[in-house]
């Protein structure tokens, strides 16, 4: 794979960091980074193997063309033609890829400003261009935003409001609640933790109902994998609950 320490032509980190924004979005079809070093950039990677999804093959000795962030073309190296106002990145030997998605980040706050940045930075030349965040805050509503905005460079962002965690909770109508002001805040998707009764779980599922917010996360012991699975929970992390499930009764599991 072709990633950004792999370039050694570039002398300062803002152009590095610029030419990882166009090298990994790629694929993914995302405009990363901020709108001063990209807005205007167009890349021709030349000679590249492009590692395909969709077949057990590389597709060698081709031209990639990135303008604004897309793709605008892909093809043989000797039948594109490149733009003259084109940074050329000759990849002989090199791979291209579709970006990777980090399904459960846990992503830091923004009280130390240069570790996210760090943090997100270290996403991107790694090749992650999407971070589902598992462990949200209200902070990372706005930094969201700055990504989606080129503000800040980043993966796309999905983000989870703080967890749902039955130790916090005393109540299926507090677990309602948290729902709806999670929703009406804008976060993407409800995490849930372990520990919330079969009460209190069936309310955050009528709640996110109601509001068209998913649920997602861990499988609480008295709720299970039968109910989440009956319940259209988006996803169960860990593969929660799937010995308990799984395994007869009479055996212990202990």
């Amino acid at each position: 794979m072709l990633l950004c320490s792999d370039v050694t032509t570039l002398a300062d980190s803002g152009a590095q960091r610029s030419l990882c924004v166009g090298l990994l979005s790629l694929f993914a079809g995302l405009q990363l980074g901020d709108v001063s070093a990209q807005a205007t950039s167009s890349y021709a990677f030349t000679g590249v193997g492009i590692v395909s999804m969709d077949t057990n093959s590389v597709i060698s000795s081709q031209t990639v063309l990135v303008s604004d962030g897309l793709i605008d073309a892909v093809g043989p190296s000797a039948e594109i033609a490149i733009p003259e106002d084109a940074t050329v990145i000759k990849s002989d030997g090199r791979y291209l890829m579709p970006g990777l998605t980090e399904m459960h980040g846990h992503v830091p706050g923004s009280d130390d400003r240069q570790f996210l940045e760090d943090v997100l930075f270290l996403y991107v030349a790694n090749g992650v261009t999407t971070v589902r965040g598992m462990q949200g805050q209200p902070g990372h509503l706005e930094l969201r935003d700055e990504i989606a905005e080129h503000r800040t460079l980043g993966p796309r962002f999905i983000t989870s409001g703080p967890g749902l965690r039955g130790n916090a909770i005393d109540s299926p109508e507090q677990a309602r609640q948290i729902v709806l002001e999670q929703a009406r805040a804008g976060y993407d998707f409800i995490k849930l933790l372990r520990g919330l009764t079969r009460e209190e779980y069936d309310a955050a599922v009528a709640a996110g109902a109601e509001v068209g917010i998913e649920l997602a996360g861990h499988v609480s012991a008295d709720v299970g994998v039968g109910r989440t699975l009956e319940a259209g929970q988006a996803t169960i992390d860990h593969l929660d609950g799937y010995p308990e499930y799984l395994v007869a009764a009479d055996i212990d599991l202990a």
